[in-house]
C-alpha cells in the first residue's frame, strides 16, 4: 500500500476582494484614462486663451477710447466756455433736450448785439456797433438776417433822437426796466427797434470780443480767404501802436 504525505496546511483560496497589481490596467480602461487626461489638459488651455483674447480686446478698446474721451472732453469744455459768454449758460446737456421755441406766426426773431465792453481802455465800449436781426421760419425751415446800421438816427424812448448804437448805453445808464422787455441796455435797444420796425423779439444775444475769440477757438480756427483788388491785400494804416500799428493781411 502506497503512502501519501498529506499537507496539513489548508489550500490557498483566491481573495475576490484583493485588487489587481497597479501595473495591470486593461486596454479599454487605459484608453479611457488617457482620453480623460487629454480632455482635462485641453479644458485647462481654453480659459487661458480666452483670457488672453479678452485682455487684448480690452487693451485695444482703452487705446481707442481714452484719446477720444480726452478730445471730446476738451472740445466740450471749450464749447461750454463759449456758450457761457454768449448765452449765459455753459450747460451743454440742454443742447440734447429739444425745446419748442417761442414764435410769432411761425417765426422766431432773435436780436444779436455786438459791443466791445471787454476791451480795456476802449472809448464807447457800450456802443453796439453791430446790430443784427435774425428771423427764422419754423415751417419752411428758412431764415434771413437784417443788419441795422449803427449810425441810423432814430427816436430812442426816454432818451431822444440819437444814433441807434447809443440805445444800449442809454439803457444801462438809466437802468431801463419795462414789462415785456429785458432789463438794462438790451431792453431799451429791443424796444427802440421793435417800436420802429413792428417786430417782436423772442430771444437776444449780446456778444463781445472775448466771445468771438472763444467761439473761434472752440471751432479750432476759421479759414478766411482774402481776395482784395488791392495788391497789398487788406491794408489799414489807421490802427494805433497799442493795437499792433498798421493792419496788413495778404491776399490768399
Amino acid at each position: 500500500m502506497s503512502k501519501f504525505k498529506l499537507n496539513k496546511e489548508p489550500p490557498k483560496r483566491f481573495d475576490v476582494h484583493k485588487n489587481l497589481p497597479q501595473s495591470y490596467v486593461p486596454d479599454s480602461r487605459r484608453r479611457a484614462l488617457e482620453a480623460s487626461k487629454l480632455a482635462s489638459q485641453i479644458d485647462k488651455k481654453k480659459p487661458r486663451k480666452r483670457r488672453w483674447i479678452k485682455r487684448s480686446l480690452l487693451a485695444v478698446f482703452l487705446l481707442v477710447f481714452i484719446p477720444f474721451a480726452i478730445f471730446a472732453g476738451w472740445n466740450a469744455r471749450n464749447a461750454a466756455k463759449a456758450s457761457e459768454k454768449m448765452f449765459g449758460t455753459g450747460n451743454l446737456t440742454r443742447l440734447l433736450i429739444p425745446t419748442k421755441l417761442a414764435n410769432q406766426d411761425g417765426r422766431v426773431n432773435i436780436l444779436l448785439v455786438g459791443y466791445s465792453k471787454d476791451d480795456p481802455g476802449h472809448d464807447g465800449a457800450e456802443l453796439t456797433d453791430s446790430i443784427l436781426i435774425l428771423s427764422l421760419d419754423n415751417q419752411k425751415k428758412t431764415g434771413y438776417m437784417l443788419s441795422i446800421p449803427r449810425d441810423l438816427y432814430i427816436e430812442i424812448p426816454g432818451y431822444g433822437t440819437a444814433r441807434v448804437n447809443e440805445a444800449y448805453q442809454a439803457g444801462e445808464k438809466s437802468g431801463f426796466k419795462e414789462d415785456g422787455y429785458p432789463d438794462g441796455g438790451v431792453g431799451l435797444l429791443e424796444k427802440t427797434i421793435s417800436d420802429k420796425l413792428d417786430i417782436k423779439f423772442h430771444y437776444y444775444a449780446v456778444i463781445d470780443y472775448g466771445t468771438v475769440k472763444d467761439i473761434v477757438k472752440a471751432l479750432d480756427g476759421i479759414t478766411v480767404k482774402i481776395d482784395s483788388k488791392d495788391p497789398r491785400g487788406i491794408y489799414d494804416p489807421g490802427f494805433l501802436a497799442k493795437e499792433g500799428s498798421k493792419l496788413r493781411l495778404k491776399n490768399g
